[in-house]
């Protein structure tokens, strides 16, 4: 058990021999096993880590007083049970102080980062960058570095790549609509199957069991 940034203690900490010359990445990740691995890509990148299951957990957290160096990002699961992105992302910053403008990497599925988009709301979010789930690790570990650099900018909805992809999604569920149904016993391979299948553009129905 380590010391909360309140002076408290908490097991959600992990620090790393000589925290101060480290940044700190607040993870917030309702799935236990993507949560993990989070943590362990965020730790192999040479940050000390905080990581809840929800946002009430992680509400319990002091505000950050580090110093510029060794300034806070937040890395959220925008798809939170019971939770909207926009408000979770704002609890968080606003615990780091009444101005924050913390950095954050928002985990979510194809669908939702279509709707994100497509919106007016992806301009008011900030410093922010975006990954899709199934996140891979080279990706994540280089993007989380470039976020917390501050050489980051704000994707714009109508960026050629979106663009392209959102196109080319939307013409492949118009020309073969299509009922999806996904029955496997392995949550990870159900995970994975529907993140294929939202990328497509299709809604999707999974089942455990027959």
């Amino acid at each position: 058990i380590q010391p909360a940034l309140d002076g408290s203690t908490t097991e959600n900490i992990h620090p790393k021999t000589d925290t101060k010359q480290l940044p700190l990445a607040l993870v917030v990740e309702d799935g236990d096993p993507a949560r993990r691995a989070i943590v362990s890509l965020l730790e192999q990148s040479g940050f000390q880590t905080a990581d809840f299951r929800s946002l009430s957990e992680a509400r319990l957290l002091a505000k950050n007083k580090t110093s510029p160096p060794n300034r806070p990002c937040i890395v959220l699961d925008w798809n939170l049970s019971g939770e909207d992105g926009f408000d979770a992302l704002s609890q968080l910053r606003s615990q780091m102080g009444p101005e924050s403008k913390t950095p954050a990497l928002l985990l979510m599925d194809w669908k939702s980062k279509s709707e994100l988009l497509k919106s007016d709301g992806l301009r008011n979010l900030g410093n922010v960058e975006i990954l899709t789930k199934p996140v891979k690790p080279s990706h994540f570990k280089a993007t989380v570095q470039k976020l917390i650099s501050g050489d980051t900018h704000l994707a714009e909805p109508n960026s050629s790549q979106d663009q392209k992809e959102l196109v080319q999604t939307s013409i492949l569920a118009e020309s073969f609509p299509l009922k999806i149904l996904v029955l496997d016993d392995n949550e990870v391979n159900r995970l994975v199957a529907v993140q294929i299948f939202l990328k497509l553009g299709y809604q999707v129905t999974c089942v455990e069991t027959a």
